[in-house]
């Protein structure tokens, strides 16, 4: 059984080794994040080659040197070439670099499919026993959640912000008011589309940091 984590690697340097679609996807994802990425390969997906020209990443259009994960934070085995992907692996071990294997071999870590709406962020994984089946119940909860819970994490982002101002130094008293806002009544409103329902119920738990 895997641990799950969010991990933050805005500013951090991922390296890709390999350059066709399946990296290309892994590209995607990190630079989402706010990763600064390194890319190694012969034959780069027209996006990797627009990504580059924009200077969104670092292009290296060749074979994968021993050097290319030097400073980097994580990195991604994704070529065609088993030998080459064990040994990117064997080097980040080395290194101390977190190691992922695009082709299921033995990694550090496994990628989730993951939903987003707005703020919200659903990581669904399997433990690798059938990576189509995350994507699957994934795709079900995207059509099973409401749009509208974004719109309702963005206030109580503000929200957080206000108690953190208002009650500095009374976190009981802020846990109190979460617990007297997050139910499941206020889920049953978003889910409903009751977005201004629940803005004022927000608002009302908030006037009780002012008391």
């Amino acid at each position: 059984m895997g641990f799950p984590v969010v991990l933050s690697i805005e500013g951090r340097l991922c390296g890709v080794v390999g350059a066709g679609k399946v990296a290309e996807r892994k590209v995607q994802s990190v630079l989402k994040a706010g990763a600064k990425v390194r890319v190694v390969g012969l034959e780069p997906t027209p996006k990797l080659i627009d990504l580059a020209h924009d200077k969104k990443i670092e292009l290296h259009q060749r074979r994968f040197l021993d050097a290319d994960v030097m400073g980097c934070w994580m990195v991604f085995a994704a070529t065609d070439d088993a030998e080459v992907n064990d040994h990117v692996g064997a080097l980040a071990k080395e290194q101390g670099i977190l190691f992922g294997h695009a082709a299921g071999g033995d990694s550090d870590f496994t990628l989730p499919a993951v939903l987003d709406i707005g703020d919200l962020q659903v990581a669904v994984s399997t433990n690798g026993a059938s990576p189509l089946y995350a994507r699957w119940v994934r795709d079900y909860l995207f059509h099973h959640l409401a749009r509208e819970h974004a719109d309702v994490l963005s206030v109580l982002k503000l929200a957080r912000e206000q108690l953190k101002s208002d009650l500095p130094n009374d976190s009981v008293k802020r846990q109190n008011i979460w617990r007297t806002l997050i139910s499941q009544d206020m889920v049953d409103a978003v889910q409903a589309g009751n977005v201004n329902q629940v803005k004022q119920r927000i608002s009302e738990c908030l006037s009780l940091s002012q008391g």
